[in-house]
């Protein structure tokens, strides 16, 4: 849906707090999914209101189990709870909304085009290009599945669940270039180029590292009906706000 969100914070707690005062300002009329904490976080009570709600428990029960393939050996238990984020956005086909730029480090690695800039946008602009990420996966997604062969979809899935490895392969060049193509695009009002220091965003595209995870995560997907293993197949776009 064009007007879910998922949250996820890091960071200290004024900025946690002052990340959620943002969201509840500016996606009033979304629903944002927002993570749950780490341990011994400071509660935040704006939490517990609209817009914000929390994750569905058999979604997030997978995109943990997900999240853990891909946190595996790589980046390790501290990245599990941002990788959990960006499956269940994913899945969701909704943006990762991302607090704190610490966070960059552990998503960099499911990047497909990154964008940085030199200081953070405008409440507005920024606003308005998370309602323009919402868009792309609707965008992207038809053209990689009508793609010869095809990069996404249920056909896809079928062939990574079959260990195709020629077809993922050719399946990540497809949806790398798509996502080059389409993020300067998509985002030339807030630069023509990517530039500066602070992340701004970053198309997450989880299939090379679930190729990458082998036998275990064609196990896990084959487990889950059709369309969710499709869904979390698929890419989705994180804004660092």
């Amino acid at each position: 849906m064009l007007n879910d969100r998922v949250l996820v914070i890091g960071g200290g707690d004024a900025a946690a707090r002052s990340a959620v005062d943002w969201a509840a300002t500016n996606q009033a009329g979304c629903r944002v999914t927002a993570m749950p904490r780490i341990a011994g976080a400071r509660p935040i009570g704006r939490l517990a209101h609209p817009p914000f709600r929390v994750p569905e428990a058999a979604a997030l029960e997978t995109a943990t189990a997900v999240a853990a393939l891909l946190a595996a050996p790589r980046r390790g238990a501290a990245a599990l709870p941002v990788l959990t984020a960006a499956v269940l956005a994913a899945a969701m086909d909704a943006p990762l909304l991302v607090a704190g730029a610490d966070l960059f480090a552990d998503l960099v690695g499911l990047s497909a085009w990154s964008m940085n800039v030199p200081s953070r946008p405008t409440d507005a602009l920024l606003a308005r290009h998370i309602d323009i990420a919402a868009r792309a996966w609707p965008l992207m997604g038809p053209a990689l599945v009508a793609a010869a062969p095809p990069a996404a979809g249920a056909g896809f899935a079928d062939a990574f669940l079959a260990g195709d490895q020629r077809r993922v392969e050719a399946a990540c060049r497809a949806r790398r270039r798509a996502a080059r193509a389409d993020g300067p695009v998509r985002f030339r009002r807030i630069a023509p180029r990517s530039a500066g220091l602070r992340p701004f965003a970053i198309y997450l595209d989880l299939l090379p590292a679930l190729a990458a995870a082998g036998d275990p995560a064609r196990a896990l997907l084959g487990g889950l009906d059709a369309a969710r293993a499709t869904g979390l197949l698929g890419m989705t776009i994180a804004l660092f706000i």
